[in-house]
């Protein structure tokens, strides 16, 4: 988890993602916690994607954002990338995983700048004073 405002974004690296044309590899995904009805989420996803191909953001662009359900009627803004089996090198996933970090906040201050993020310590713990 990554914080994100005063929530967090999910970042996971799955090594078993199947991809039908070029085979098993990494699976990359960031969820935002930005929930949404799905037309307004599938605009957020739009405009993350033109955002991220027009300007710098310090990463590359491989994959995409779209939208993610989590419910009926709500979704949130993901990004995905999948990188083959066939191109695995030493680093790849740490280097994936640093990506996904630092896509969580460049987005977070292209839709909200000048907003500081809670230390995650501090929204885990009101996280589990909620649950208890």
């Amino acid at each position: 988890e990554v914080a994100h405002l005063d929530n967090t974004a999910l970042a996971q690296l799955t090594t078993n993602a199947r991809h039908p044309q070029l085979g098993n590899g990494l699976l990359a995904t960031l969820q935002l916690p930005d929930v949404g009805d799905p037309a307004t989420t599938a605009e957020k996803c739009a405009i993350l994607n033109f955002l991220e191909a027009s300007s710098w953001t310090a990463v590359p662009l491989l994959g995409g954002w779209h939208s993610h359900a989590i419910a009926e009627d709500k979704e949130v803004p993901a990004f995905s990338a999948f990188l083959p089996n066939a191109l695995f090198q030493p680093g790849l996933a740490d280097t994936y995983a640093r990506w996904m970090v630092a896509r969580a906040g460049w987005a977070r201050r292209e839709f909200y700048p000048g907003q500081v993020d809670t230390p995650l310590y501090e929204v885990l713990t009101k996280r589990r004073q909620q649950n208890h």
